[in-house]
């Protein structure tokens, strides 16, 4: 049976159709900025290595070059975060001085992202604004295969919008720049799933392998390198193996088969996945 190919949606005009079909862009996944580990951990080599180089995490891949400064590494929960504010938006607004504004529900991004129901309610919000808030005080330098390099902030503000009673994020002009110029992908239909897998290092690998269109073979060590895991760790790396191995039907729930004897992902595309060109310059 021939699978169905990706969903190719065709160019917006402005910045706001773009992101309303979006959960990120390509090169987000794909450098990668968001760490593949889920928590702060002192015991994670990522976080070592972050907090030794003084709150700066480099990356180089083929697909580019990225640095990350901050007082918190970005994770796959602030991923998560993001993916739940992007497909649950309430409403998305251009503002002056070339930014874009997305207003949400608090109860409904905490809801669909499942967070600790042991904690008060007032516990659960101010976890929410702590991780908001860290994806704002991160900048991101990133340089691509060709030379050409971007500086910017995801975010530049969080804010409450009394009028509408509901929470914002304001998306950095810088950020948008970047983002109107990139391949965006939608996998909203897939969030839902991907939200219930408690290991990090899995979704960064389910959402890499969503950045791809055809059907492509990776070895693991590949893909581990490609998502800036500590690939110098050799126990580290026995322990993903192992839990790749076990939890192979979670990647093939996703379209991605693991190989754990020979070490290789297959991933033959998936039709809940959609593409979504670059806004044209003429509408920048």
């Amino acid at each position: 049976m021939i699978k169905p190919p990706s969903k190719q949606l065709s160019l917006f005009d402005n910045i706001i159709g773009k992101i309303e079909k979006s959960t990120a862009s390509v090169t987000e996944l794909r450098i990668p900025i968001f760490a593949p580990v889920q928590k702060l951990s002192g015991n994670s080599v990522t976080v070592k290595e972050f907090k030794k180089n003084g709150g700066i995490r480099t990356i180089k891949t083929k697909w580019g070059k990225v640095e990350i400064r901050g007082r918190a590494l970005l994770t796959q929960v602030h991923r998560d975060l993001l993916d739940c504010i992007y497909t649950h938006a309430e409403k998305i607004e251009e503002i002056d001085g070339g930014m874009v504004v997305i207003l949400y529900s608090q109860t409904k991004i905490l809801r669909e992202y499942k967070s600790d129901k042991s904690g008060s309610w007032e516990t659960q919000t101010k976890w929410l604004k702590t991780k908001i808030k860290e994806i704002r005080d991160v900048t991101i330098s990133y340089e691509d295969m060709y030379g050409n390099s971007f500086d910017f902030n995801i975010i530049s503000n969080l804010d409450y919008r009394a009028e509408d009673s509901m929470y914002s994020i304001v998306l950095d002009s810088r950020y948008l720049k970047f983002y109107k110029n990139e391949l965006s992908i939608n996998y909203k239909k897939e969030l839902p799933k991907l939200l219930q897998i408690e290991s990090a290092p899995i979704k960064a690998v389910i959402r890499w392998f969503f950045t791809h269109r055809d059907n492509v073979q990776y070895k693991v060590m590949v893909v581990l390198e490609a998502l800036g895991f500590p690939i110098e760790s050799i126990r580290s790396i026995q322990m993903i193996k192992k839990d790749f191995k076990d939890k192979k039907d979670i990647f093939a729930s996703f379209g991605i088969v693991y190989d754990p004897d020979d070490e290789i992902f297959y991933y033959d595309s998936n039709p809940n996945i959609g593409f979504i060109s670059k806004v044209p310059q003429d509408k920048i």
